[in-house]
């Protein structure tokens, strides 16, 4: 019997593919191949990597973002508007100033608000310096008319970061109501929501022409070789498909120099508070309407009047007249009056209790079933 064995080698995934490219790692790793292989042959077999600190000092290197640009996502968003768009508006504050005198009356209007709304931000392809993310994502105010961009997002976080924007509104005016007048003042508020792709390109630049690198001992910490990268296109030669190379040189220039081109993109999705808006609308009182105030008026200067036992005629009579010509009061009436009432109602007016009362058309419907 022949037994054949097969042994299958792969070859160990690169990481110059990577979608997300740690730049302060390849220039360590660049000046550590450099250090390497200038060193005598004999000092080659006892340098060991994990003996050896490599520190990239930053500060040599230059990062500079261009504009943010946005596209629109093609997912249908969960609200009725489209993505990126405003929003209906809501109105969450209202106010009333009735003026039932035949005078001009001035009402003061005063209100204050705090809204909060958090924008989420995570990119799949770009760069990072040691782990950490280092780009800026620009939104316009209003995304779909391409407006100038009022809002400058710090990403820091390679796996997505979250933001938080406040926006406090106070108003303070006085709003002069005319004679036997209506007014109500509405605030309602804006919001856009934001679902989008973006893309950022950042170019790195070495100003000065050179960066050191500093090659260190681990157990005492001790300087042991210092390197010199003195051309980005040697450091990046390997990552061509996530790192574009940018000849910068200058006409006639004996040396070249080179940028690196990092291209960012990513979903940011959220919501943007875009501002408020103060509706004001007025309509005319019926000449037969009656104020809240004027009833209890009414109400109190009565009782106080009438004898024990006439005291809830009056009051009865007040109550239907509330009901026919004032609609806050028809509306608290339909909260707080119970069967009781409505029975002691009819009994002493007789046919003057109102025919929509809620309470009524409930009591003739139960006794219809019976």
């Amino acid at each position: 019997m022949r037994i054949a064995m097969i042994c299958s080698c792969r070859k160990r995934s690169l990481e110059t593919n990577t979608p997300i490219l740690d730049v302060e790692r390849i220039l360590q790793d660049y000046a550590w191949k450099d250090f390497k292989e200038k060193s005598r042959r004999v000092e080659k077999i006892f340098l060991r990597r994990r003996d050896f600190d490599v520190e990239v000092p930053m500060n040599y290197f230059h990062f500079e973002d261009t504009d943010t640009i946005l596209k629109t996502k093609d997912s249908k968003p969960k609200t009725k508007a489209a993505a990126g768009q405003s929003i209906s508006e809501t109105s969450v504050l209202q106010t009333q100033f009735r003026n039932n005198t035949n005078k001009c009356q001035t009402y003061k209007f005063r209100t204050e608000r705090t809204r909060k709304a958090t924008i989420s931000v995570s990119f799949q392809r770009g760069f990072s310096i040691g782990g950490k993310a280092q780009f800026k994502l620009g939104l316009p105010k209003m995304m779909s008319l391409g407006c100038d961009v009022d809002m400058r997002l710090q990403i820091s976080k390679t796996t997505g970061e979250t933001f938080e924007e406040t926006l406090t509104f106070e108003a303070n005016s006085d709003i002069n109501v005319e004679e036997n007048c209506d007014y109500t003042a509405n605030v309602a508020f804006t919001e856009k929501e934001i679902s989008a792709e973006f893309m950022v390109q950042t170019f790195m630049r070495m100003p000065t022409g050179t960066a050191p690198v500093y090659i260190r001992r681990k157990r005492d910490h001790e300087l042991y070789a210092t390197v010199f990268i003195n051309d980005l296109k040697d450091v990046f030669a390997d990552y061509k498909t996530s790192a574009e190379i940018i000849d910068e040189s200058a006409v006639g220039a004996n040396v070249a120099q080179y940028a690196i081109e990092f291209t960012t993109t990513g979903i940011v999705e959220g919501m943007r508070l875009s501002g408020q808006k103060i509706y004001l609308d007025s309509k005319k009182l019926d000449k037969g309407a009656i104020s809240h105030q004027t009833v209890m008026t009414v109400l109190r200067k009565t009782l106080q009047m009438a004898p024990p036992c006439l005291r809830l005629r009056p009051l009865m009579l007040a109550l239907t007249q509330a009901w026919r010509h004032n609609r806050f009061l028809r509306t608290r009436m339909r909260t707080f009056l119970t069967r009781r009432h409505l029975v002691l109602w009819e009994r002493l007016l007789p046919n003057q209790v109102p025919e929509n009362y809620p309470l009524r058309i409930r009591i003739r419907k139960q006794a219809k079933c019976h």
